[in-house]
């Protein structure tokens, strides 16, 4: 409901070249232009003149202030658990120490240190900036009144929410649509068929569905995926406890080299299937930084250097530094999991098959998401040293600086260590004050080249890019990458991009 209503600050790029965004790429959005100081220790922002508000009471469409800015700022970092990506108030480590409003459309914020990335955080971040009225003159959590491409027109709760467009956004001809109607439609079977008779624009058909849609409807366009989306991680955490065999870089290594990582992700995302029918995925390994970043490295290719023998499927290998390490494996380690969805849960029983294949003694226990799997892998102290094995671990960034922040830094929300990685701590936090983007782009691979030697976690074993499924009608759908997560929560709004052809619907 958030996306098309509210502005950010800043807001994520989006590409129509196949690759991915990066920080050079992120656009103003509520805020025309920003600008370091020269000690990187403040960012000043300028409001954009004449951003108005929606135009029913109580905000009458009046142009937005630093007013709204500061009080949007003030209630993140007080209620939000959002707030401690940004402000040091809210704890965590986040640079903003504070937010001063100079004049009506200047917004200053002082920092706890140099960040490059800050710009990139903005526009990630869930600083909506909501105007002052939404203190005491409408109820935001039932109601909307943003300066978006789009404005709210109805929400039926569990049914469909109602958007009609913006006729004053600052993209000139944009939106392209007059409005958007939001099915909520909490089953995929009655979604599919909604999607199969026309009524829905857009569906995410799942791969096992996606060969027979496209044979029953030829009309439908089926287009390959680019991009997943932003840095986000799933991987094994290894246990850190002091007598955890996993201390030892030679079992963190063998771990990994048990891994059949092309066999996993054929049987995960149903490539063999694509391949008879003549269609081909496009086939990716995860390195440290998931695959497809803007700074990932393909543990494949040369570029990865040593680390690259430590992804390569080779159990005799493996056999030899578990042998060199004393490792025995009738002292069994957990496997914890978690109980998800399908995936998850697959993905663990195969990869359990294959560390016991490769010689791992394993206890495989699975953890209730929402309430022993966050205790045990997700929220402990220090780090990793709540279970004596292999925990399944996930990890949301705003971009592959805080990727690396987020997991290898000892205040990162996802830290595997409570205390600095010598080599690797000290390098993240100087790449995150980098301001020239190439250096800080190599410094963010040669940290994957370090980390792959060293296997500080099991990734998970890779993805394969297929396909999304659209009527005809709807245009320039599927031709960008976006920055900034997933498509759906990616403040680059692609959808103000698209535009309906009512030629190509049949009448």
């Amino acid at each position: 409901m958030i996306l098309p209503l509210y502005s950010l600050l800043i807001r994520d790029g989006f590409r129509s070249d196949g690759q991915p965004p990066g920080i050079d790429d992120v656009k103003g959005d509520a805020a025309e232009s920003w600008e370091f100081s020269p000690d990187a220790l403040q960012l000043t922002l300028r409001l954009r003149d004449n951003h108005k508000f929606d135009p029913r009471p109580p905000t009458n469409g009046r142009a937005m202030t630093s007013a709204d800015v500061k009080y949007s700022a003030d209630k993140l970092a007080a209620v939000s658990p959002f707030g401690v990506d940004l402000f040091e108030s809210a704890g965590g480590g986040a640079p903003i120490q504070s937010v001063t409003t100079p004049d009506s459309k200047t917004v200053v914020m002082r920092l706890a240190y140099p960040d490059a990335t800050l710009p990139q955080l903005l526009a990630f971040s869930r600083l909506w900036v909501a105007p002052v009225e939404a203190e005491d003159k409408y109820d935001p959590r039932a109601d909307a009144r943003g300066s978006g491409p789009f404005f709210l027109d109805h929400w039926a709760p569990s049914n469909e929410i109602t958007y009609k467009k913006n006729p004053n956004w600052y993209a000139k001809g944009h939106p392209f649509l007059d409005g958007i109607v939001m099915k909520i439609i909490s089953e995929y079977a009655a979604g599919l068929a909604q999607f199969e008779a026309g009524n829905l624009w857009d569906f995410a058909v799942n791969s096992q569905d996606q060969l027979r849609v496209k044979r029953d409807h030829p009309e439908i366009v089926m287009h390959r995926v680019f991009k997943t989306g932003g840095p986000n991680g799933h991987y094994w955490q290894f246990s850190q406890k002091p007598d955890s065999p996993f201390r030892d870089v030679r079992m963190r290594r063998a771990a990994s080299m048990v891994m059949d990582r092309d066999l996993m992700i054929d049987v995960l995302n149903n490539t063999e299937v694509f391949t008879a029918a003549g269609i081909a995925k496009s086939v990716f390994w995860h390195s440290h930084m998931p695959a497809q970043g803007v700074s990932w490295v393909d543990p494949k290719g040369k570029e990865m250097g040593e680390g690259a023998k430590y992804f390569q499927y080779d159990r005799a290998e493996a056999k030899k530094l578990m042998d060199a390490a004393g490792y025995d494996p009738n002292k069994k380690v957990n496997f914890w999991s978690r109980n998800r969805t399908l995936q998850p849960s697959q993905l663990a029983d195969i990869t359990v098959a294959m560390l016991e294949e490769g010689g791992f003694g394993l206890t495989h226990e699975v953890l209730d998401n929402n309430t022993t799997w966050r205790q045990q892998c997700q929220q402990y102290e220090p780090a990793g040293t709540a279970f004596d094995g292999f925990c399944y671990a996930t990890q949301s960034a705003f971009n592959d600086v805080s990727h690396f922040l987020g997991i290898f830094t000892p205040e990162g929300k996802f830290k595997f260590s409570s205390k600095p990685i010598p080599g690797i701590t000290d390098t993240i936090y100087k790449m995150r004050s980098e301001t020239d983007s190439k250096r800080q782009l190599e410094t963010m691979k040669q940290l994957q080249r370090d980390i792959a030697v060293q296997m500080l976690n099991l990734p998970l074993p890779g993805l394969a890019l297929g396909f999304d499924m659209h009527w005809p009608w709807l245009k320039n759908y599927g031709v960008f990458t976006w920055a900034g997560g997933s498509y759906d929560f990616s403040s680059s709004r692609l959808y103000t991009e698209f535009w309906y052809d009512a030629s190509a619907r049949p009448a």
